[in-house]
């Protein structure tokens, strides 16, 4: 049975789109792009964290935090520090891991990390992730219980590095963009070829 030419471009949209779902959030933004109360992963290299001016009275202790190790940064009131870590993996984190800081707020013994707000003893997000051009990220944090007033800028940390919004693809999802890529080539030939036939 042959398949009429207005269904290749069906199909080639779709294959379009799905190739574009694995790979369309790669990589950080290009422009300035805020998120507040969603997941960042690590996609790969260096990083180097440095510690901006808070706007807290509060001292707050600054961890990089993954599944095996809890990576102690900087206090937030060492502005200007410059903490660089050439190789993630040796603390644990490693490309696709999700990329989490966590502070201490000393005065009240209070945790909190960035992401989701279900992940604090209070339920609200406390981190802000300001993406910047250059793989720059600033990530700002409430010290207070219950969000403050929510500026984000009670701990200021602005991050050197690779790290994004999107998960990097699984092996099997690279696979099948190799895949689609020759099908849509030959999708598009036999268009081509049933055009000259007609003609």
């Amino acid at each position: 049975m042959r398949i009429l030419p207005r269904n290749y471009s069906i199909v080639r949209a779709v294959l379009f789109a799905i190739i574009l779902s694995f790979v369309g959030f790669r990589t950080t933004p290009i422009g300035a792009y805020t998120v507040v109360d969603h997941d960042v992963y690590y996609h790969g290299g260096s990083l180097q964290f440095q510690i901006l001016v808070p706007d807290a009275a509060y001292n707050s202790q600054i961890f990089l935090l993954t599944d095996s190790s809890s990576f102690f940064i900087a206090n937030s009131k060492d502005i200007g520090l410059l903490v660089n870590l050439a190789d993630p993996s040796t603390v644990g984190l490693n490309p696709g891991d999700e990329f989490t800081l966590g502070i201490h707020v000393t005065p009240t013994g209070y945790y909190f990390r960035m992401g989701e707000g279900s992940s604090n003893p209070d339920g609200v997000a406390h981190g802000r992730v300001n993406y910047l051009p250059n793989h720059l990220t600033l990530i700002g944090f409430e010290d207070v219980f219950g969000g403050g007033d929510f500026d984000y800028n009670d701990v200021q940390v602005q991050v050197a590095g690779d790290i994004g919004v999107g998960q990097i693809p699984e092996p099997s999802a690279m696979l099948l963009f190799a895949m689609g890529l020759p099908l849509m080539a030959l999708l598009g030939s036999r268009i081509h070829l049933s055009d000259r036939k007609k003609a």
